[in-house]
């Protein structure tokens, strides 16, 4: 990731704490170190999460480009949550795919991870039903592309990053009590748009 640097790179001495908070405080001063550093600690879990939600790798490799491109342009005023800045690149790469104007994308490892518990049955896994779970996965990700923003960012920072109520509310600026009915509200929707496949079509 080429970054212009506002602050000279340098080596942090051994006895330094190289945190990841400190990585974040020296960032908002410009230093180049730092983003990189930020970069490579993040880079793997954000690519995994923008190919997820955009099933193409080519188009996952763009939003990460955007993701940390856009955490130097903020640099000054972005603040970790808890010492870490991820859930802030993780919503920053929603943010990103909402924007982009694509093809339908299927959120195939939200349903293996039995996020949406009753997308795929038991026996998915067999020749005869794959075309049925392709079906149910595409009315997954629609339906998900179609949540406001809010109730988008509510799923990846709960399902996809494991959040707590509690955490998910402070890093949104809401209460426990909205992230717990939208994200029910989310979950009953992913659900029952794979439910609605027409029978005809599988």
């Amino acid at each position: 990731m080429a970054i212009e640097s506002a602050t000279p790179a340098r080596e942090f001495s051994c006895d330094e704490a190289q945190s990841e908070s400190y990585f974040i405080a020296r960032l908002t001063i410009g230093d180049q170190t730092a983003a990189e550093a930020l970069f490579e600690m993040h880079v793997d879990v954000i690519f995994n999460h923008a190919r997820r939600i955009s099933r193409n790798e080519t188009d996952a490799e763009d939003i990460v480009s955007a993701v940390f491109l856009e955490m130097w342009r903020k640099r000054e005023t972005i603040r970790g949550f808890r010492g870490s800045i991820r859930p802030w690149l993780l919503l920053t790469a929603n943010y990103v795919n909402a924007n982009r104007s694509r093809s339908i994308r299927r959120l195939s490892d939200f349903v293996q991870r039995g996020i949406v518990s009753d997308v795929v049955p038991d026996h998915a896994e067999t020749v005869a039903r794959q075309d049925e779970v392709r079906q149910k996965l595409t009315a997954v990700v629609t339906t998900f592309q179609q949540l406001p923003k809010l109730d988008q960012d509510i799923v990846t920072l709960c399902l996809v990053e494991e959040l707590s109520y509690a955490e998910t509310a402070e890093i949104l600026g809401v209460s426990h009590s909205v992230v717990r009915n939208r994200l029910s509200r989310a979950r009953a929707k992913l659900s029952d748009s794979a439910k609605k496949v027409p029978e005809e079509n599988l």
